[in-house]
């Protein structure tokens, strides 16, 4: 069986291969999650529609069309099918019946089988047990960098989302192996690079940093973190609590936060690395520059621009069409009306 991209949004055209959830060669399951893929808007798990053995070659992080084979499911190991095709039926008179019905259904490679002995069900059964404690892929694990806050928002919009398994918090100020909500902490972010060599390919950046000065160098270290992750080589999904509102028309980059009960409207435009909190309102047609923050209550009204590095106040109302500059801080509650030239605090 052929597995295919489905057609997740109706304006999107491709997905991302987020991460394989499955070993290549493994034994799945109906029903089993073989892949996460992202979207500009969601994230949703491939599921396997039958059992089999999987076989692919696409890799993760690459842009698929909608309808594109990205992997087969078989009746039987590759290296089985090969085996059969060199090797005479009489080379395997060793192995009961009983026996090569269980080595078919868990994939186990006959050739790493001793061919001096007798092998019977028991022999394979016991090789089985031995192996049923393997430990899951870590390209399924989402790594947060920065505890604190976001990262609490974080954990529990994942864990609603479903898809990912936890697989700890860096933070430069947390001890190595305390927990945050039952998440570990395991380092700094440079601890970024041993993940990335363990498997490890999905990482969330949740620093969110309460700044008042532009010349603050805190100001700029969520688009400096965003970088530093995308070094490491890290895929970015966007984030999107399922009591989040985003409609079908709007799109966005790799990276966002859209916390529960925030709402991204008609035709607007979210770029990569955006926090977009609690309450929230991005109406139609707005766009909202990399980096930038939209902080719980705020409220843009249709067509409203925000460029790139911006933080938006808790209850900041702006009206249709402003445009508000890059590197820009509007304090809570304020009321804007005209346009905000780049690097501008209004307080």
């Amino acid at each position: 069986m052929k597995i295919r991209i489905p057609r997740i949004s109706n304006n999107d055209d491709y997905v991302i291969l987020g991460s394989w959830c499955v070993n290549k060669g493994a034994y799945i399951k109906k029903g089993q999650v073989l892949a996460i893929l992202e979207t500009t808007k969601e994230t949703r798990d491939l599921v396997a529609e039958e059992a089999g053995y999987i076989s692919y070659d696409v890799s993760e992080g690459s842009e698929v069309e909608v309808g594109a084979v990205i992997a087969e499911l078989m009746d039987m190991p590759l290296s089985m099918e090969n085996e059969e095709s060199h090797t005479d039926t009489d080379k395997m008179d060793h192995i009961s019946q009983k026996a090569m019905e269980l080595i078919k259904k868990h994939g186990i490679d006959i050739t790493k089988l001793p061919a001096d002995k007798i092998i019977r069900e028991k022999d394979i059964l016991k090789l089985i047990e031995e192996h049923t404690t393997q430990k899951q892929s870590p390209a399924n694990e989402i790594l947060i960098v920065c505890g604190g806050n976001i990262a609490r928002m974080c954990i529990d919009t994942i864990r609603l989302m479903g898809g990912y398994r936890l697989g700890g918090i860096t933070d430069i100020y947390a001890e190595t192996g305390t927990m945050l909500m039952g998440v570990p902490y395991i380092g700094d972010i440079d601890v970024l690079a041993k993940k990335y060599e363990e498997g490890h390919r999905t990482a969330v950046n949740a620093y969110g940093g309460v700044v008042s000065s532009i010349s603050d160098p805190l100001f700029f270290a969520r688009k400096k973190i965003y970088e530093e992750i995308k070094e490491y080589q890290f895929f970015m999904p966007n984030l999107i609590h399922p009591k989040a509102n985003v409609e079908t028309s709007a799109t966005m980059g790799e990276g966002n936060l859209v916390f529960s009960g925030a709402y991204i409207g008609s035709e607007a435009f979210i770029g990569n690395d955006c926090l977009i909190n609690t309450g929230a309102m991005v109406s139609h047609n707005c766009t909202i520059g990399d980096h930038s923050r939209i902080s719980p209550g705020a409220v843009l009204a249709g067509d409203v621009f925000v460029g790139e590095n911006s933080i938006v106040g808790m209850g900041v109302t702006v009206y249709m069409g402003v445009h508000i500059g890059r590197n820009v801080i509007i304090y809570n509650g304020k009321h804007i009306f005209n346009d905000v030239p780049d690097n501008t605090i209004v307080k």
